[in-house]
């Protein structure tokens, strides 16, 4: 004899096993939860300095040009000027290029850290990490007596938040939960 069975009804049963809405029989769910991963980028602080620089450079050159090209002086004065407002620009491109290739990007999950950075990519569990130590404007995770990862930034809420997360995933990967109440 055979059961009348409602295809839809399968369906709609499989879609909420797949989604960990439920759990099976046997009291696990019948895949891995997906992993929800947080994803930081840390960026430099402005070059300031630099910028101070680049911009005296180019004032400077451009000063330089006007009064050589307005007072007939030789012409090798106004090339000097022109070459002061190239460096000035020049020193612009290359404080935003560095700025852009020091960011770092910090992925944090359930499993462990990944950090992407100019140098390469360091990944860890934190079952690895042994203890997390915060000073302004730094995060470092060590790893053992030997491996550190340094996290460097400005001070400020985005390290802050980073540094939650952390305790969080800590907390998490050794069984420990917050209490309410």
């Amino acid at each position: 004899m055979r059961l009348p069975v409602r295809r839809g009804r399968i369906v709609d049963e499989c879609s909420r096993l797949e989604s960990g809405r439920a759990e099976t029989l046997r009291g696990f769910e019948s895949h891995p939860r997906r992993v929800e991963r947080r994803s930081f980028v840390i960026r430099p602080r402005p070059a300031v300095r630099a910028f101070g620089l680049a911009a005296a450079l180019t004032l400077g050159g451009a000063a330089l040009a006007v009064a050589a090209a307005a007072s007939a002086w030789p012409a090798p004065v106004q090339w000097l000027g022109f070459a002061l407002i190239g460096a000035g620009l020049g020193l612009v491109v290359v404080a935003v290029w560095a700025a852009r290739r020091a960011r770092v990007t910090v992925e944090l999950d359930a499993a462990g850290y990944r950090v992407v950075e100019p140098g390469g990519v360091r990944t860890g569990t934190w079952a690895e990490v042994s203890k997390v130590t915060a000073a302004p404007g730094r995060l470092t995770l060590h790893a053992g007596s030997e491996r550190r990862v340094h996290l460097i930034g400005p001070p400020g809420p985005q390290l802050d938040a980073i540094a939650g997360e952390i305790a969080r995933r800590l907390d998490a990967d050794r069984g420990l939960r917050h209490l309410e109440g």
